[in-house]
């Protein structure tokens, strides 16, 4: 099932693994906010199976014009649960369609080679720092041999440290967004994304800023 989306910086989600995210999508205060398998997310929601699973299916469903599809939007590509084989499987699927293909994940150390030819591959930091510390930090992103790196800071739940910016000058794209569904008690302070703009400003790096930012900037 493909599904169009107002994510806006994809045109289209494609799910290929089923099942709940066992990533460990924690808010300060202990709350995990995963919008697929978080406490109000999705699955729970409206009772999907958690079963994880690989459908390759969904792939004969796509369009057959070029699109910006972001792949395994409700799992992590790379994570721990995940058989490496089913990695494999999927791309060469998706090297099938003409399509470029949006990947982000929690687990950047577990990058490998398995990933189809036209691929954008980010990693999600909050500015909550995780054990390990890869998890949280750009470096194997970087040190990764990828066509496309792009880091979402989304959603952006801390000030970014210093030695993350001075690092964005090497990606390739930058998303910034805040957390929905909880009202406005985790919002990003104006100053926390400011920072992040004017530091991708300096060194040319594309930067998107979501939609649902605009409740957070003063009403002037």
């Amino acid at each position: 099932m493909t599904v169009k989306t107002s994510i806006g910086w994809c045109d289209i989600t494609v799910n290929p693994i089923k099942g709940s995210c066992l990533n460990n999508c924690r808010l300060p205060d202990g709350r995990a906010y995963c919008y697929y398998s978080g406490e109000r997310g999705i699955a729970k929601r409206f009772k999907q199976d958690p079963t994880l699973r690989l459908d390759l299916s969904v792939f004969s469903k796509l369009p057959k014009q070029p699109k910006r599809i972001f792949l395994c939007s409700t799992n992590d590509y790379w994570g721990n649960w995940i058989p490496s084989e089913w990695r494999q499987a999927i791309t060469e699927e998706a090297n099938k369609y003409p399509h470029t293909y949006q990947i982000l994940t929690q687990s950047p150390e577990n990058i490998d080679d398995q990933f189809p030819t036209k691929s954008q591959v980010g990693i999600t930091i909050t500015g909550i720092q995780k054990l390990p510390r890869p998890s949280y930090s750009i470096d194997w992103l970087l040190y990764k041999d990828l066509p496309f790196r792009f880091v979402s800071f989304e959603p952006l739940l801390a000030r970014i440290d210093q030695s993350v910016l001075e690092k964005l000058a090497a990606l390739d794209w930058v998303i910034i967004g805040r957390l929905t569904g909880y009202g406005h008690k985790y919002d990003p302070k104006p100053e926390w994304v400011k920072e992040i703009v004017e530091v991708c400003h300096e060194a040319l790096v594309p930067s998107f800023l979501k939609s649902n930012l605009r409740g957070v900037w003063p009403s002037k």
